[in-house]
């Protein structure tokens, strides 16, 4: 994704110096075909129940498949084999944890429901500017997760994932409780969503 970024950032730079009088945001992407969908991780893991960890990581794998996979092991770093009973034991205690679970309530407050829906408009306006000027390009799925501060954005060839947790604002309870140690104010500051 951030080869895809890079491209398309220098892309319409570069279209911008070369077109003085020409905004090459201004173009009309009302009939650019865009295959995009949003996969709310966050919301299948910490919504699932967890009272059988193997059963329930098993469906979380059997419906996510590949997300589910690059958020087990990638995402949360833990290297077990996503079918193992380590992973189930593993996935299960962070979905159970207090502290997860009151940055997963938080997030659902802010982001759940449709009140994702404009952020996702959003990326869908930029992802079909880019298929106009690239329409061979792939472009990728939304994924949102908690990452438990491991990763605000995660890009690949197939997916732009987003930390939700990272994107709760600064005046939230929970990230004002965080070591200013680990997290000082400035980047506390920027945990709003105009900075994804």
């Amino acid at each position: 994704m951030r080869k895809i970024a890079c491209i398309l950032f220098s892309s319409l730079m570069i279209l911008q110096f070369v077109s003085c009088s020409h905004d090459p945001l201004d173009i009309d992407v009302s009939d650019v075909d865009l295959e995009m969908k949003l996969v709310r991780l966050d919301e299948a893991v910490f919504e699932s129940s967890w009272n059988s960890p193997e059963q329930t990581n098993q469906e979380l794998l059997n419906e996510y498949g590949d997300y589910y996979k690059f958020y087990s092991q990638f995402v949360l770093n833990n290297q077990a084999e996503v079918e193992s009973a380590e992973m189930s034991r593993y996935m299960a205690g962070f979905a159970s944890d207090k502290t997860m679970k009151g940055f997963y309530s938080d997030i659902e407050s802010k982001y759940g429901d449709d009140k994702f829906d404009d952020y996702l408009n959003e990326f869908e306006n930029a992802f079909k500017h880019y298929k106009y000027y690239f329409p061979n390009e792939k472009t990728p799925n939304i994924f949102t997760f908690q990452s438990g501060f491991n990763y605000k954005i995660v890009p690949n060839d197939t997916l732009l994932g987003i930390g939700l947790e990272w994107y709760l604002g600064k005046e939230n309870e929970y990230v004002k409780r965080l070591s200013p140690e680990v997290f000082p104010q400035y980047e506390k500051n920027k945990m709003n969503p105009e900075f994804w």
